[in-house]
């Protein structure tokens, strides 16, 4: 697993989002901008997931059990509703609900729409993403991380 900080991910992300709006009216330029943001995006939502686990893990397990959650998050991708809710299940059935309770359909619909447009961009598959679509994207993406941390305790 990486070392890179969902935070500074999520804040590198938001200035990205500020850029691609001083480029004017450039539909070739926004809908290029939409596809890159949305990798970015979807790499962020792998990335804070887990981070919120292991931070978890740490906190609360010993050294070699953290260690063993932190491998087995290495495979943890394509962070579509379904699976962030599988993966929280595995930790506790009532955390797995109260995410679910908690989140929105409009939440999830943006998760699932995020990793489906990324997987269609890196199999060179044609996406129709703007950027204001994919900015609202990104808020709704940020809340998912801002449940799990409230559901884990940190």
């Amino acid at each position: 697993m990486t070392n890179v900080d969902s935070n500074r991910l999520e804040k590198r992300l938001a200035s990205l989002f500020d850029k691609a709006k001083d480029f004017g009216f450039n539909p070739e330029l926004q809908a290029n901008w939409s596809c890159y943001l949305c990798v970015l995006t979807s790499g962020y939502l792998e990335r804070a997931i887990a981070e919120e686990f292991l931070r978890y893990c740490h906190a609360r397990s010993s050294g070699s059990i953290a260690r063993y959650v932190a491998k087995d998050l290495e495979r943890f991708q394509n962070p579509k509703m379904a699976k962030i809710l599988q993966l929280t299940e595995r930790f506790s059935k009532d955390w797995a609900e109260t995410l679910k309770e908690r989140t929105p359909d409009e939440v999830k619909a943006a998760v699932d729409s995020i990793v489906a447009n990324k997987n269609r961009i890196a199999h060179g598959e044609s996406v129709s993403l703007g950027l204001v679509t994919m900015e609202n994207y990104f808020k709704e993406a940020r809340k998912i991380v801002r449940h799990l941390k409230e559901i884990l305790g940190g």
